[in-house]
């Protein structure tokens, strides 16, 4: 009530002071918060509490106070409730209530400097250990002229101001506060006579026998250890929350509510400090969270606010910059001992694009701690929808991540995956040409077995073997390319196993220049010519291990028509296919 006995509040419409109301509690929890996370001249503290008093002086000034009902998880006004948080780790109704606070009222007369130092307070207590954190007693021994708050006793004062008798007995205060109260046998006896009394009269419920029995179980009272260690955890889970993860988890709402434009640039810079601490943290699975709710927020700002889907977008862009990309190896390098591989990958998820460029960043040196089953999912999972962007990443400079990149890609058949396999023939690294010969033998795409040929010239014999054992030839101009890698004089002066695989991919092949070429090979004379016959020999293992139609034939026409050394080994190949004696009934 004013001094002339009328209420101003009344000539207003209830709705739109519980608007009022709601917005002025939507700023104190954010400044509370602000509080609880920055420095006392950080520019975000000077900003918020600008904003609050602001507001709230001048709902005081036109009606003289802001009195407030508090319960559990909620504000109360005008018999409204203007604000909820169910989240007892953040909620400010609940930081109250839990200490005994049922009122809480800020008069006409506050002073930016007052309310300053009530907030301070809160911050104060709020980090204190839950057996030591007592808001109720904070601010009575702050005794604020212009707020003010109401938190009964327990029992003794609840009765007296709801008019009830209340037994009289005696509590010392070194008791009190020990957690535990032993009354004497009178006390015991006037406060169960007092219940059944109130129950008579319809003040409370009436109460089973058993709880108005005068039989009182001392032991009932006491707590084990690990009782009272589990509910010291619950209620420091409810008190605090890390400041970095705080910090966060107020910049989402803030930029949700946030309703003035002008104020929107200032949020870039926050998202980028509150993601830099949960980094320097170590804190991966947390920052991944972050972004992912960030993401989720520009989802909805798409249409609704597209300015801030902007500044959304505006954040992202620039984590892909070196100074990120440093501060995120700094602190995976710091963070070795405790480094969790799982929320790793879920923060470069989250990171989207400019993940791949953190991985490009450290990968090559640190394969012991980022495993090819961490990096190899989050590629694919890029490879699937921009394939382009992870090709960029396979650079002569990283070959251990570019054959990485090379095994994703190999599972994609597409003929510009082929493309970009086949320019791995010129690399210096011979790993990478390896691995991009194995890669282009799992595409099932004729332009994969073509780029193989490139591979039949490999300064490393190995190389040249692989690509030839997974040759398959599929054109005319193919089969001249291998025909000429095969000529004798090629032959000659391979290995064993090289001339072999060259001569098992045309034996592979039904065609008539193949069948020719084993003919002309078989009529070769062996005369002084020991190279000849080795290769010869090769033909026939190759022959048998083709198997076909074609090399059956072959097979037995150097059965039936050979000499010597040539024919003995035909033979042997066609008893061991179990081949009819003059090659009828070969399918």
């Amino acid at each position: 009530m004013t001094k002339g006995g009328e209420n101003p509040i009344s000539q207003a419409g209830p709705k739109d002071i519980w608007n009022e109301v709601r917005e002025i509690l939507l700023l104190l929890t954010r400044t509370t918060s602000a509080f609880k996370i920055f420095p006392a001249e950080h520019a975000s503290i000077r900003q918020f509490l600008d904003d609050l008093y602001k507001r709230l002086s001048a709902f005081l000034d036109q009606h003289l106070s802001l009195d407030l009902i508090i319960g559990e998880n909620y504000f109360e006004f005008m018999e409204q409730r203007v604000y909820e948080d169910a989240d007892t780790a953040r909620s400010l109704p609940f930081f109250f209530f839990r200490d005994g606070m049922q009122r809480l009222s800020f008069h006409r007369g506050l002073s930016e400097e007052e309310l300053r130092a009530w907030l301070e307070t809160i911050k104060t207590v709020a980090s204190l250990p839950p057996e030591e954190a007592d808001i109720v007693t904070a601010l009575w021994e702050r005794n604020f002229e212009n707020i003010t708050f109401y938190a009964p006793d327990e029992f003794i004062i609840d009765k007296i101001t709801s008019g009830r008798p209340v037994p009289e007995y005696e509590v010392d205060p070194d008791e009190l506060y020990s957690g535990r109260i032993d009354l004497a046998p009178d006390d015991k006896q006037a406060i169960e006579e007092w219940k059944i009394k109130a129950a008579q009269e319809g003040l409370e419920p009436p109460l089973p026998a058993e709880a108005t029995s005068p039989i009182w179980n001392e032991a009932s009272t006491d707590l084990q250890e690990e009782e009272w260690k589990a509910i010291e955890a619950i209620l420091h889970g409810y008190r605090h929350l890390p400041p970095d993860e705080e910090l966060a988890r107020l910049l989402l709402e803030i930029v949700y509510l946030e309703d003035r434009p002008e104020q929107l640039p200032s949020f870039k810079d926050s998202f980028c400090q509150a993601h830099r601490q949960l980094i320097q943290n170590g804190k991966f699975g947390a920052a991944a969270s972050f972004l992912h709710d960030l993401s989720s927020l520009k989802d909805v700002f798409n249409s609704k606010a597209p300015e801030k889907a902007k500044l959304i977008d505006s954040f992202f862009a620039d984590l892909g910059e070196e100074d990120e990309l440093a501060l995120i190896k700094e602190a995976y390098q710091t963070q070795k001992e405790k480094f969790n591989q799982e929320d790793f990958l879920a923060y470069l998820q989250a990171l989207g694009q400019p993940g791949l460029a953190v991985i490009a960043s450290f990968y090559e040196g640190e394969r012991s701690l980022l495993k090819a089953e961490v990096v190899q999912p989050f590629l694919r999972s890029w490879a699937a929808k921009e394939p382009e962007v992870v090709m960029k990443l396979a650079q002569e400079s990283r070959p251990h991540l570019a054959c990485e990149v090379i095994r994703v890609l190999s599972d994609l058949p597409e003929r510009k995956v082929a493309t970009f396999l086949a320019s791995f023939i010129s690399s210096g690294q011979p790993i990478l040409r390896r691995e991009a010969v194995k890669a282009l033998s799992r595409l099932n795409l004729p332009a994969a077995r073509k780029m193989l040929l490139g591979f039949l010239q490999d300064e490393k014999e190995e190389i040249r073997i692989m690509a030839a054992q997974n040759l398959e030839i599929i054109d005319e101009s193919m089969l001249e390319h291998i025909l000429h890698f095969a000529s004798f004089d090629n032959l000659k002066r391979k290995s064993p196993e090289e001339a072999e695989a060259l001569l098992l991919a045309l034996a592979r092949t039904p065609n008539p220049r193949v069948k020719d070429y084993f003919l002309q090979l078989f009529g070769l004379s062996w005369l002084f010519r020991p190279k000849v016959k080795k290769i010869c020999l090769l033909a026939v293992a190759a022959l048998k291990a083709a198997a076909n139609s074609q090399a059956w034939e072959l097979l037995e026409a150097g059965r039936s028509k050979g000499r010597g050394k040539l024919r003995r080994a035909c033979d042997q190949a066609c008893r061991e296919l179990n081949l009819p004696a003059k090659g009828k009934g070969a399918a």
